[in-house]
């Protein structure tokens, strides 16, 4: 009798230790995000405003609105990148403050991009005052940004900007340009296809051909002998939108 009670009290037992313990419910990542951005610690906060952006929710935008305002630069720059990503219309004000009383570089080019996302050109006069921002990284954001609103207004400080000394914020400008369908631009534009800068040259190609003037035709069709085959490609298309086959087999 005594031997099948322990029997039965050593099964009993075998069969509660293999019963598995209950695990604690998942944390909730919004919530969890929420109170990283209340952390003393600068990377948790970046961390917290990165993981609001990445869940796309509208509920975060008021944490992520006061988070532009951080001590840290970095924390402020990932929360407006977050704001972009959410299109947060409301943050328009702060991103545009960002943008142009920043004294920190990361922070402003954040701001200037984020602009892009919101798509409202409200922000046109502070990304062309941007232009002439002493941080390339910053012109940069700003040119890019004013192509995508197709601010008119941006046409001048994007002519200016073709001078710039960074390469690359000036093939940035000529796109921008192209965006705008700056026609006061074509000057300019035709003055690039000298430039020592194939990249540039072929940018410059692409841009008057997007342009829908035929003032641009001669401009293409010498474009069309440039020595260095990628500038002669862009030529094509511009000249078939007035009715032009010229350089159709070579760039096919």
């Amino acid at each position: 009798m005594l031997a099948r009670l322990a029997l039965a009290v050593f099964f009993l037992s075998t069969v509660v230790a293999a019963e598995p313990a209950p695990t604690a419910p998942a944390p909730d990542p919004y919530q969890a995000a929420l109170g990283k951005l209340k952390s003393d610690n600068p990377m948790l906060r970046r961390q917290g405003a990165e993981e609001l952006g990445q869940l796309r929710r509208g509920d975060a935008i008021p944490a992520l609105l006061e988070t532009i305002n951080d001590p840290h630069p970095f924390v402020r720059s990932m929360a407006a990148d977050s704001l972009g990503m959410l299109h947060a219309s409301q943050a328009l004000p702060g991103l545009v403050k960002m943008l142009t009383s920043d004294k920190e570089p990361s922070a402003r080019q954040s701001a200037a991009t984020a602009l892009a996302y919101l798509g409202d050109p409200a922000a046109a006069d502070a990304l062309i005052a941007a232009v002439g921002d002493p941080v390339p990284g910053v012109r940069n954001a700003a040119v890019r940004t004013l192509g995508v609103l197709r601010a008119p207004k941006a046409a001048s400080a994007l002519v200016r900007a073709l001078s710039d000394k960074d390469s690359g914020l000036r093939r940035c400008a000529v796109a921008a340009l192209g965006q705008l369908q700056a026609l006061e631009s074509i000057p300019a534009l035709q003055g690039l296809l000298a430039d020592p800068d194939n990249e540039l040259r072929a940018a410059a190609v692409r841009a008057l051909g997007s342009l829908p003037d035929p003032s641009v035709l001669p401009a293409l069709a010498a474009a069309l002998q440039d020595s260095q085959p990628s500038v002669p490609l862009e030529a094509p298309q511009g000249l078939s939108r007035f009715g032009h086959a010229a350089g159709m087999p070579a760039a096919f």
